[in-house]
C-alpha cells in the first residue's frame, strides 16, 4: 500500500498517510490532521480571552458567537456585577419620609423600609392604649362578655405592642381576663353551667331563639356526653380539634359511636363563632 508524508494543518507535524486517503482529501478539500486531538482543536470555534474584571483577569474560553461586540467577557456573574453595576447605578437623591431616618433611597420609594413606614404612621402610645381599651369596653357593653383575641383581631397586635399581652389589655380595660379559653366555667343566661365561653355563646343563642335544649347529656350506654341535645339531635363544640392529640382521639371515638348507633350530630368549630357568629346558618334545621 503506497503512502506519502503530509503535514498536519494544526500542529505542523509530518506523518505517513495512505496515498488514496491523500487524494480523497484533496478531492473534497479536507485538511489533514495527525490525530483526533488536532482534528478536535481545528473544529473548536472557541476563543481564549481574559476576564473583563481587572482584579480577576482569569483566562476563559468562549464561542466566537458568544463574545459581545465590546470583546469583554466575564468568568462569572459576580465579576460582571463588579464591573457593570457602578456604571448603571445612579446616586440616590431622595431621602426616607421618616424624619428620624434620612437615609437615601430610590426615587420610586417613599420609605427605606417597612419599619420606617410603620413608625411614621404609628399612633402615639397614649392614643394607641386608649383606642385598645375603648374597643374592648365597647365589645363588652354590646355582648356582655369579654372578647377573645380572634374577635378583635384588628387591635390584637396593637394590644400586644402597648400592653405586652392580650390579658393585660383586658385588665387595663377594667375586666377580669380568662387565662385559657376552655379553663373557666360560665353561667348561661338560662342558668346552665357551661364548660367554656364558647358553650355559653351557643347556649345563649339557643335561648334567644327559643330552642329547647339540654346540656351535657350522656350518650346511650357510654360514659361520653354531648354538649347539647336538641330534639334528639346531638350538638357538639369541637374547640380543640387539631391542637391536642388526646382530644382528637376522643372525638374520633365519639364520631364512631354516633355512626354505630345512627345518632345525628351537628359539629360546631371555633371559626363558626369567632370572629363572626354563624350559628344561625349551622343550626337552622333545628329552628324548623
Amino acid at each position: 500500500m503506497t503512502s506519502a508524508r503530509v503535514r498536519c494543518s494544526v500542529c505542523g507535524k509530518t506523518y505517513l498517510r495512505e496515498l488514496r486517503r491523500i487524494n480523497e482529501s484533496r478531492k473534497f478539500g479536507w485538511k489533514p490532521y495527525c490525530s483526533l486531538r488536532c482534528q478536535s482543536l481545528a473544529k473548536n470555534r472557541q476563543k481564549t480571552c481574559n476576564c473583563g474584571n481587572p482584579s480577576c483577569n482569569k483566562l476563559l474560553k468562549r464561542p466566537v458567537h458568544a463574545i459581545p461586540s465590546s470583546g469583554i467577557c466575564f468568568c462569572s456573574k459576580s465579576c460582571a456585577a463588579i464591573v457593570n453595576n457602578p456604571k448603571r447605578k445612579k446616586p440616590y437623591t431622595k431621602r426616607c419620609a421618616n424624619p428620624k431616618c434620612h437615609k437615601l433611597i430610590p426615587n420610586r420609594n417613599k420609605f427605606c423600609s417597612s419599619k420606617c413606614q410603620g413608625e411614621q404612621f404609628r399612633l402615639p402610645s397614649s392614643l394607641a392604649k386608649a383606642k385598645t381599651v375603648k374597643k374592648i369596653q365597647d365589645f363588652v357593653a354590646k355582648n356582655g362578655r369579654i372578647p377573645v383575641k380572634r374577635e378583635l383581631w384588628g387591635i390584637y397586635k396593637l394590644a400586644r405592642r402597648e400592653f405586652g399581652t392580650w390579658n393585660n389589655a383586658i385588665e387595663s380595660a377594667g375586666f377580669e381576663p380568662n387565662p385559657v379559653l376552655f379553663a373557666k366555667k360560665h353561667k348561661a343566661n338560662d342558668g346552665h353551667i357551661c364548660d367554656s365561653l364558647a358553650e355559653k355563646i351557643i347556649d345563649d343563642w339557643l335561648s334567644e331563639n327559643n330552642v329547647e335544649h339540654q346540656i351535657h347529656v350522656p350518650y346511650p350506654n357510654s360514659k361520653m356526653s354531648s354538649d347539647f341535645l336538641i330534639n334528639g339531635i346531638r350538638v357538639e363544640f369541637f374547640g380543640l380539634q387539631g391542637e391536642v392529640g388526646k382530644y382528637d382521639r376522643f372525638l374520633k371515638r365519639k364520631r364512631a359511636l354516633c355512626q354505630r348507633k345512627a345518632i345525628k350530630m351537628i359539629a360546631i368549630y371555633p371559626n363558626n363563632l369567632f370572629p363572626q357568629n354563624n350559628l344561625g346558618k349551622i343550626l337552622h334545621p333545628l329552628l324548623e
